[in-house]
């Protein structure tokens, strides 16, 4: 049976940006859309690069292409408190994407970092019950299936104990370090911090109550039953890799199902470890993604 979702179907229209081809949110454009979903704590601007690559690459053939990157539900500048009553799973986050490229046509590919990487997949599984001809090529960067890692659970716990009273960013680092994270999180955290307008004090990109209520459906999705039904329907998915992040190994079988159906699939399911990448993909050897985009059609 095909792993199955239910939503309550309240949408919201996400932030988003277009990178490559000049593009705008008219019904009608002619360019393919490649869609582009950041991981949790970011937005999408971590992707822009990365999204920027793609788009060129993929412009190389006979059609054309647009980049989206969309920030998430309560992260970047869609932490704007309107989800505030709702409540926030990954099927809420999905129909935020539907509601935003409401007038699009489907995306010709989806590529997600992380939990992006998890709203992908589950958001080219929503499309099976529609009358689209084809599915998006689906990339998923570094997206690790199971419950989140610990080292999340690290991270928000040192966010909430921040106190931003005459705090600079670099403060906000130091102190973040202090409460036991590596540096570049550290750092990495404190780029996305925002000034409140009204207070004029620092604030998170993004909205820390959102995050632990999304926490739970980490482990709640069934993330290979997902993977069989997308697979099963004709879908292309690559999963990238990152071959220093040792979060790979605490699900040795999670790994045998997914070797198992790279076996089973063999011309539609591809995985590859970038061997000097930690987490950050597309940041950490870029070049080395980069390569395994251009031996394959991206779209």
């Amino acid at each position: 049976n095909k792993a199955t979702f239910h939503s309550s179907r309240v949408l919201s229209i996400l932030h988003h940006e277009w990178v490559g081809t000049k593009n705008d949110d008219a019904p009608g454009n002619e360019n393919e859309t490649l869609l582009f979903l950041h991981g949790l704590l970011g937005n999408g601007r971590n992707l822009k690069t990365l999204a920027k690559k793609v788009v060129s690459t993929n412009n190389q053939g006979p059609f054309k292409s647009s980049g989206l990157l969309m920030d998430l539900r309560g992260h970047g500048r869609s932490n704007h408190g309107k989800y505030s009553s709702e409540h926030h799973t990954f099927d809420s986050c999905i129909d935020d994407i539907h509601a935003t490229l409401e007038t699009r046509a489907t995306p010709s590919l989806v590529m997600g970092h992380s939990w992006g990487g998890r709203l992908a997949l589950q958001y080219v599984h929503s499309l099976l019950s529609s009358s689209s001809s084809s599915l998006p090529s689906l990339w998923l960067l570094d997206t690790v299936p199971g419950q989140a890692h610990d080292s999340v659970l690290r991270v928000l716990d040192a966010v909430q104990r921040i106190d931003f009273c005459n705090k600079t960013r670099q403060d906000v680092a130091t102190e973040l370090e202090e409460y036991g994270l590596d540096r570049s999180i550290a750092q990495w955290l404190a780029s996305t911090l925002q000034q409140d307008k009204e207070t004029k004090l620092l604030e998170w990109g993004f909205d820390v109550n959102v995050v632990k209520e999304l926490m739970p459906e980490f482990q709640k999705q069934d993330f290979v039953g997902i993977l069989q039904d997308v697979l099963a329907e004709g879908a292309s998915v690559k999963l990238i890799k990152g071959g220093l992040n040792k979060a790979w190994e605490d699900s040795p079988r999670i790994l045998t199902q997914l070797n198992e159906l790279e076996q089973m699939h063999p011309h539609q399911f591809e995985q590859h470890t970038l061997p000097k990448a930690g987490h950050w993909v597309h940041v950490d050897d870029l070049p080395g993604l980069l390569n395994i985009v251009k031996e394959r059609s991206v779209s």
